[in-house]
């Protein structure tokens, strides 16, 4: 008899038994995705984080605290906990990527634009591509009287490189001013030094240009002054040339031997490659696709791949 009713019984106690083993199960799911993860430091459920990276090319490893994460991006890790985190992005035949972050609870740190640029030597070209480059103009005529009356002695010498702020330099003094506006001789900033080149970028917000040793952005829509003038580097010789990647994120620079690639993330650190060691390296290009760099050295033309999308 009483085995009969156990027998009854039994398909309701598995049952109940497979209800309460699921429930923490569920509830520790649910919790996952939801953003919570039990932190084995405190023995609590945190908040946790989110790191995103996305990268060019795309099939690359990725490593968490030295720990291969994930071989191809966009990586999304949503359930990292507060902490410090070195990444380093690695592929064959690239120059490598490394940063090291500290991670906020509920936060999310996000790398949306990673470039891996190939360890490669730049290739003769039989000539070089006629790509556009920024327009040093002189200074209209029609101001030469103004400028003279502001104690300027030959305002025929200043050159000048138009965009929602003009940038002038005056040759003879070696130095140069940004302007709001040419009519209006109230500078934003006077810079000292032989300013060599300057370049706006794509949409016309942030300036760039070399002067002397060091490499600088001006960011017009920056709030505070130390937002808006940033140095980025300084080496021990001359800088001659600077141009913008088109994604606005990296840019190429010159001394006199050397081609470099820098980073605008200054988490951690700027990085900064060296892609090049030739002599009397100038006119800089990037293509539109921003793959490929093109320059002279010893006015022999190269070109550079800088990475493929796979």
């Amino acid at each position: 008899m009483h085995r009969q009713s156990f027998k009854k019984n039994k398909p309701s106690i598995i049952f109940w038994i497979f209800i309460i083993l699921a429930i923490p199960l569920t509830i520790g799911i649910i919790s996952y995705t939801s953003g919570y993860k039990f932190d084995p430091k405190t023995h609590s459920i945190i908040t946790t984080s989110v790191i995103s990276i996305t990268t060019l090319p795309k099939d690359v490893a990725i490593m968490l605290n030295g720990k291969t994460e994930q071989v191809t991006t966009p990586y999304i890790n949503n359930s990292v906990l507060p902490g410090e985190y070195s990444i380093a992005i690695n592929k064959e035949g690239y120059r490598p990527w490394k940063k090291s972050v500290s991670v906020l609870k509920g936060r999310s740190v996000l790398f949306p634009d990673v470039l891996l640029f190939l360890d490669t030597m730049p290739i003769p070209q039989s000539s070089s591509a006629k790509l556009t480059s920024p327009q040093w103009s002189e200074l209209p005529t029609d101001l030469y009287p103004y400028y003279k009356e502001q104690g300027w002695e030959q305002p025929q010498t200043v050159l000048m490189l138009q965009g929602p702020n003009d940038l002038l330099v005056d040759q003879q003094k070696q130095i140069s001013y940004i302007l709001p506006s040419l009519s209006s001789f109230h500078p934003i900033r006077k810079i000292d030094g032989t300013i060599t080149s300057a370049q706006w970028n794509e949409d016309e917000s942030v300036l760039l240009y070399t002067v002397n040793s060091e490499l600088w952005i001006y960011n017009r829509q920056a709030k505070t002054e130390t937002q808006k003038f940033v140095l980025l580097t300084r080496q021990s010789t001359a800088l001659f040339e600077a141009v913008w990647h088109p994604s606005g994120n990296y840019i190429f620079f010159t001394n006199q031997s050397e081609l470099y690639a820098i980073e605008l993330d200054s988490r951690d650190h700027r990085q900064t490659w060296k892609l090049a060691t030739m002599s009397n390296i100038k006119n800089l290009h990037v293509y539109p696709s921003g793959n490929r760099l093109l320059f002279e050295s010893d006015s022999k033309s190269y070109s550079l791949s800088l990475y493929t999308t796979r």
